[in-house]
Protein backbone atom coordinates (compact mmCIF):
# COMPACT_ATOMS: atom_id res chain seq x y z
CA UNK A 1 0.00 0.00 0.00
CA UNK A 2 1.30 3.42 -0.87
CA UNK A 3 2.53 5.48 2.08
CA UNK A 4 -0.19 8.11 1.71
CA UNK A 5 -2.83 5.39 1.94
CA UNK A 6 -1.72 4.22 5.37
CA UNK A 7 -3.59 7.02 7.11
CA UNK A 8 -6.70 6.68 4.96
CA UNK A 9 -9.95 5.31 6.40
CA UNK A 10 -12.08 3.18 4.08
CA UNK A 11 -15.81 2.47 4.07
CA UNK A 12 -18.03 0.24 1.99
CA UNK A 13 -19.65 2.12 -0.89
CA UNK A 14 -22.95 0.80 0.46
CA UNK A 15 -22.68 2.75 3.72
CA UNK A 16 -23.57 6.27 2.44
CA UNK A 17 -26.62 4.82 0.69
CA UNK A 18 -27.88 2.97 3.75
CA UNK A 19 -27.06 5.59 6.39
CA UNK A 20 -26.64 8.92 4.55
CA UNK A 21 -26.98 11.28 7.55
CA UNK A 22 -24.61 9.22 9.69
CA UNK A 23 -22.10 8.97 6.86
CA UNK A 24 -22.15 12.70 6.18
CA UNK A 25 -21.59 13.50 9.86
CA UNK A 26 -18.78 10.95 10.15
CA UNK A 27 -16.88 12.02 7.03
CA UNK A 28 -17.28 15.68 7.98
CA UNK A 29 -15.51 14.94 11.29
CA UNK A 30 -12.75 13.07 9.47
CA UNK A 31 -12.23 15.83 6.92
CA UNK A 32 -12.22 18.52 9.60
CA UNK A 33 -9.44 16.62 11.36
CA UNK A 34 -7.44 16.04 8.17
CA UNK A 35 -8.11 12.33 7.97
CA UNK A 36 -8.59 11.20 4.38
CA UNK A 37 -11.25 8.65 3.50
CA UNK A 38 -12.31 6.60 0.50
CA UNK A 39 -15.07 4.20 -0.50
CA UNK A 40 -14.53 0.50 -1.18
CA UNK A 41 -16.09 -0.88 -4.37
CA UNK A 42 -17.38 -4.43 -4.95
CA UNK A 43 -18.62 -4.86 -1.39
CA UNK A 44 -21.87 -6.61 -0.44
CA UNK A 45 -22.33 -5.26 3.08
CA UNK A 46 -21.26 -2.33 5.24
CA UNK A 47 -19.17 -4.25 7.81
CA UNK A 48 -15.84 -3.88 6.02
CA UNK A 49 -13.71 -4.37 9.16
CA UNK A 50 -14.63 -8.05 9.06
CA UNK A 51 -13.98 -8.96 5.43
CA UNK A 52 -11.07 -6.69 4.58
CA UNK A 53 -7.52 -7.98 5.17
CA UNK A 54 -5.61 -7.63 8.41
CA UNK A 55 -2.46 -5.51 8.41
CA UNK A 56 0.71 -7.44 9.25
CA UNK A 57 3.72 -5.27 10.21
CA UNK A 58 6.89 -5.97 8.28
CA UNK A 59 9.20 -8.71 9.49
CA UNK A 60 12.80 -9.37 8.66
CA UNK A 61 12.47 -13.03 7.71
CA UNK A 62 13.66 -13.95 4.26
CA UNK A 63 10.35 -14.03 2.41
CA UNK A 64 9.52 -10.53 3.67
CA UNK A 65 12.91 -8.95 2.98
CA UNK A 66 12.47 -5.47 1.54
CA UNK A 67 8.70 -5.47 2.10
CA UNK A 68 7.35 -2.58 4.14
CA UNK A 69 4.15 -4.30 5.16
CA UNK A 70 1.71 -6.99 4.11
CA UNK A 71 -1.97 -7.79 4.36
CA UNK A 72 -3.47 -11.13 5.33
CA UNK A 73 -6.87 -11.93 3.84
CA UNK A 74 -8.58 -14.51 6.00
CA UNK A 75 -11.54 -16.58 4.84
CA UNK A 76 -14.70 -14.55 5.44
CA UNK A 77 -17.34 -17.20 6.00
CA UNK A 78 -18.54 -16.80 9.60
CA UNK A 79 -21.09 -19.17 11.08
CA UNK A 80 -23.60 -16.36 11.67
CA UNK A 81 -23.89 -15.76 7.91
CA UNK A 82 -24.52 -19.38 6.92
CA UNK A 83 -28.19 -19.06 6.07
CA UNK A 84 -29.82 -18.46 2.70
CA UNK A 85 -30.77 -14.94 3.76
CA UNK A 86 -27.26 -13.85 4.72
CA UNK A 87 -24.91 -15.83 2.44
CA UNK A 88 -25.54 -13.33 -0.35
CA UNK A 89 -24.01 -10.57 1.82
CA UNK A 90 -20.60 -12.25 2.06
CA UNK A 91 -18.00 -10.08 0.31
CA UNK A 92 -15.07 -11.62 -1.53
CA UNK A 93 -12.56 -8.86 -0.87
CA UNK A 94 -9.95 -9.86 -3.48
CA UNK A 95 -11.35 -7.55 -6.15
CA UNK A 96 -11.86 -4.79 -3.59
CA UNK A 97 -8.23 -5.05 -2.50
CA UNK A 98 -7.01 -4.93 -6.07
CA UNK A 99 -9.04 -1.79 -6.70
CA UNK A 100 -7.22 0.14 -3.93
CA UNK A 101 -3.76 -1.26 -4.64
CA UNK A 102 -3.43 -3.89 -1.90
CA UNK A 103 -1.46 -7.04 -2.58
CA UNK A 104 -3.19 -9.34 -0.11
CA UNK A 105 -2.01 -12.78 0.99
CA UNK A 106 -4.88 -15.30 1.38
CA UNK A 107 -4.95 -17.52 4.45
CA UNK A 108 -7.42 -20.36 4.91
CA UNK A 109 -8.70 -19.76 8.43
CA UNK A 110 -12.18 -18.34 9.13
CA UNK A 111 -11.45 -15.08 10.95
CA UNK A 112 -13.37 -11.81 11.13
CA UNK A 113 -11.29 -8.64 11.32
CA UNK A 114 -13.53 -7.42 14.15
CA UNK A 115 -12.19 -10.25 16.28
CA UNK A 116 -8.65 -8.89 16.19
CA UNK A 117 -7.75 -6.03 18.52
CA UNK A 118 -4.11 -5.07 18.24
CA UNK A 119 -1.53 -2.63 19.57
CA UNK A 120 2.09 -2.92 18.51
CA UNK A 121 3.19 -6.53 19.17
CA UNK A 122 0.17 -7.62 21.21
CA UNK A 123 -3.23 -8.79 20.01
CA UNK A 124 -6.47 -9.88 21.62
CA UNK A 125 -9.06 -12.26 20.15
CA UNK A 126 -12.12 -14.01 21.53
CA UNK A 127 -12.45 -17.77 21.65
CA UNK A 128 -14.94 -17.50 18.77
CA UNK A 129 -12.01 -18.25 16.46
CA UNK A 130 -11.89 -21.78 17.91
CA UNK A 131 -15.58 -22.30 17.13
CA UNK A 132 -15.12 -21.08 13.56
CA UNK A 133 -12.17 -23.42 12.96
CA UNK A 134 -12.95 -26.59 14.95
CA UNK A 135 -10.86 -28.80 12.68
CA UNK A 136 -7.66 -26.87 13.42
CA UNK A 137 -6.07 -27.86 16.73
CA UNK A 138 -3.40 -25.13 16.82
CA UNK A 139 -5.39 -22.00 15.93
CA UNK A 140 -3.76 -19.82 18.59
CA UNK A 141 -0.23 -20.65 17.49
CA UNK A 142 -1.10 -20.15 13.83
CA UNK A 143 -2.70 -16.78 14.49
CA UNK A 144 0.27 -15.65 16.56
CA UNK A 145 2.60 -16.39 13.67
CA UNK A 146 0.37 -15.02 10.93
CA UNK A 147 -0.26 -11.74 12.77
CA UNK A 148 3.45 -11.49 13.68
CA UNK A 149 2.78 -10.74 17.35
CA UNK A 150 4.74 -11.63 20.45
CA UNK A 151 1.65 -12.04 22.60
CA UNK A 152 -1.84 -13.22 21.62
CA UNK A 153 -4.40 -13.03 24.42
CA UNK A 154 -7.53 -15.17 24.12
CA UNK A 155 -10.63 -13.92 25.93
CA UNK A 156 -14.12 -15.40 26.40
CA UNK A 157 -17.01 -14.45 24.15
CA UNK A 158 -19.44 -11.96 25.66
CA UNK A 159 -22.79 -13.65 26.43
CA UNK A 160 -25.43 -12.71 23.90
CA UNK A 161 -22.92 -11.59 21.27
CA UNK A 162 -23.86 -13.51 18.08
CA UNK A 163 -20.63 -12.43 16.35
CA UNK A 164 -18.03 -13.13 19.04
CA UNK A 165 -15.92 -10.11 18.19
CA UNK A 166 -13.25 -8.66 20.47
CA UNK A 167 -13.68 -5.07 19.29
CA UNK A 168 -16.93 -4.67 21.19
CA UNK A 169 -15.57 -5.68 24.60
CA UNK A 170 -11.91 -4.58 24.78
CA UNK A 171 -9.63 -2.01 23.13
CA UNK A 172 -6.03 -1.03 23.76
CA UNK A 173 -5.21 2.39 25.16
CA UNK A 174 -1.50 1.70 24.91
CA UNK A 175 0.82 -1.26 25.35
CA UNK A 176 -0.02 -1.68 29.05
CA UNK A 177 -3.65 -0.50 29.37
CA UNK A 178 -6.99 -1.56 27.93
CA UNK A 179 -10.55 -0.26 27.97
CA UNK A 180 -13.37 -2.66 28.81
CA UNK A 181 -17.11 -2.23 29.21
CA UNK A 182 -18.52 -1.50 32.64
CA UNK A 183 -20.00 -4.77 33.97
CA UNK A 184 -23.72 -5.29 33.49
CA UNK A 185 -26.15 -7.14 35.70
CA UNK A 186 -26.40 -10.67 34.39
CA UNK A 187 -22.86 -10.58 32.96
CA UNK A 188 -20.80 -10.44 36.14
CA UNK A 189 -19.31 -13.91 35.64
CA UNK A 190 -18.17 -12.94 32.15
CA UNK A 191 -16.80 -9.62 33.44
CA UNK A 192 -14.76 -11.39 36.11
CA UNK A 193 -13.38 -13.92 33.60
CA UNK A 194 -12.46 -11.19 31.15
CA UNK A 195 -10.68 -9.09 33.77
CA UNK A 196 -8.84 -12.10 35.15
CA UNK A 197 -7.44 -12.95 31.71
CA UNK A 198 -6.38 -9.39 30.98
CA UNK A 199 -4.79 -8.63 34.36
CA UNK A 200 -2.97 -11.98 34.35
CA UNK A 201 -1.20 -10.73 31.21
CA UNK A 202 -0.09 -7.54 32.95
CA UNK A 203 -2.70 -5.23 31.47
CA UNK A 204 -4.25 -2.43 33.53
CA UNK A 205 -7.97 -1.91 33.05
CA UNK A 206 -10.03 1.23 32.54
CA UNK A 207 -13.83 1.01 32.32
CA UNK A 208 -16.00 2.69 29.72
CA UNK A 209 -19.74 3.33 30.25
CA UNK A 210 -21.86 0.60 28.73
CA UNK A 211 -25.48 -0.50 28.62
CA UNK A 212 -27.44 -3.07 26.67
CA UNK A 213 -30.42 -1.62 24.86
CA UNK A 214 -33.57 -3.70 24.96
CA UNK A 215 -35.08 -3.23 21.51
CA UNK A 216 -37.56 -5.94 20.40
CA UNK A 217 -37.36 -4.72 16.79
CA UNK A 218 -33.53 -4.87 16.72
CA UNK A 219 -32.48 -7.77 18.94
CA UNK A 220 -28.79 -7.45 18.00
CA UNK A 221 -28.70 -3.68 18.63
CA UNK A 222 -25.27 -2.31 19.60
CA UNK A 223 -26.74 0.91 21.03
CA UNK A 224 -24.98 1.38 24.35
CA UNK A 225 -21.57 0.16 23.17
CA UNK A 226 -18.97 2.95 23.19
CA UNK A 227 -15.90 0.73 22.77
CA UNK A 228 -16.54 0.16 19.10
CA UNK A 229 -14.95 3.47 18.12
CA UNK A 230 -12.91 4.38 15.05
CA UNK A 231 -9.25 4.97 15.87
CA UNK A 232 -6.59 6.69 13.77
CA UNK A 233 -3.13 7.90 14.69
CA UNK A 234 -4.33 11.18 16.23
CA UNK A 235 -8.12 10.85 16.40
CA UNK A 236 -10.81 8.79 18.13
CA UNK A 237 -14.30 8.98 16.61
CA UNK A 238 -16.65 7.55 19.20
CA UNK A 239 -20.36 6.79 18.94
CA UNK A 240 -23.10 8.77 20.66
CA UNK A 241 -26.73 7.71 21.02
CA UNK A 242 -29.50 10.27 20.77
CA UNK A 243 -31.63 9.02 23.67
CA UNK A 244 -28.80 8.65 26.16
CA UNK A 245 -27.08 12.04 26.75
CA UNK A 246 -25.76 11.13 30.21
CA UNK A 247 -24.04 7.98 28.95
CA UNK A 248 -22.70 9.92 25.96
CA UNK A 249 -21.18 12.56 28.20
CA UNK A 250 -19.63 10.02 30.58
CA UNK A 251 -18.16 8.03 27.70
CA UNK A 252 -16.67 11.14 26.13
CA UNK A 253 -15.16 12.22 29.45
CA UNK A 254 -13.57 8.80 29.94
CA UNK A 255 -12.11 8.66 26.44
CA UNK A 256 -10.74 12.21 26.70
CA UNK A 257 -9.09 11.33 30.02
CA UNK A 258 -7.42 8.08 28.93
CA UNK A 259 -6.22 9.50 25.60
CA UNK A 260 -5.33 12.94 26.98
CA UNK A 261 -2.41 14.57 25.19
CA UNK A 262 -2.31 11.82 22.55
CA UNK A 263 -5.56 11.81 20.61
CA UNK A 264 -8.49 14.11 20.02
CA UNK A 265 -11.88 12.54 20.77
CA UNK A 266 -15.04 13.44 18.82
CA UNK A 267 -18.47 11.82 19.03
CA UNK A 268 -20.81 11.12 16.11
CA UNK A 269 -24.47 10.22 16.54
CA UNK A 270 -24.63 6.54 15.57
CA UNK A 271 -28.02 5.21 16.67
CA UNK A 272 -29.32 4.20 13.24
CA UNK A 273 -26.15 2.28 12.47
CA UNK A 274 -25.92 0.63 15.89
CA UNK A 275 -29.47 -0.71 15.53
CA UNK A 276 -28.02 -3.05 12.88
CA UNK A 277 -25.59 -4.61 15.35
CA UNK A 278 -22.31 -2.73 14.88
CA UNK A 279 -20.81 0.70 15.23
CA UNK A 280 -17.79 2.70 14.05
CA UNK A 281 -14.97 0.18 14.11
CA UNK A 282 -17.22 -2.33 12.35
CA UNK A 283 -17.93 -0.09 9.36
CA UNK A 284 -14.40 1.28 8.91
CA UNK A 285 -11.11 -0.18 7.75
CA UNK A 286 -7.66 1.29 8.24
CA UNK A 287 -4.22 0.03 9.18
CA UNK A 288 -3.64 1.77 12.52
CA UNK A 289 -2.15 -0.81 14.94
CA UNK A 290 -0.13 1.50 17.18
CA UNK A 291 3.41 2.87 16.72
CA UNK A 292 4.90 -0.42 15.53
CA UNK A 293 8.66 -0.41 15.14
CA UNK A 294 10.07 -2.35 12.22
CA UNK A 295 12.70 -5.04 12.44
CA UNK A 296 10.92 -7.41 14.85
CA UNK A 297 9.29 -10.58 13.68
CA UNK A 298 8.15 -14.09 14.35
CA UNK A 299 8.48 -17.09 12.07
CA UNK A 300 5.91 -16.87 9.34
CA UNK A 301 3.39 -19.38 8.02
CA UNK A 302 2.51 -17.20 5.03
Amino acid sequence: MRREKKNTVYFSAILPKRHPEFFEALTTVLSQNRVSWELLPYTKDIWCRDYMPVFRPAGVERQFAGVEDSFVLFKYSPSYLQTKKWRSTITNAVKTCQSIGIDQRPFDLVVDGGNIVRFEWKAIMTEQVYRENPEESSVRGIMKDVLNVEELIMIPVEPGDPYGHADGCVRFIDNDRVLVNKPQRGQLIFARRLRKVLTSRGLRIEELPYFIECDPKNKDSAVGNYLNYLETEHLIVAPAYQDYPKYNRNALNTLERVFAGRKKVVQVESSSLAKEGGVLNCVSWNVWVGPVATGRCRSSRL
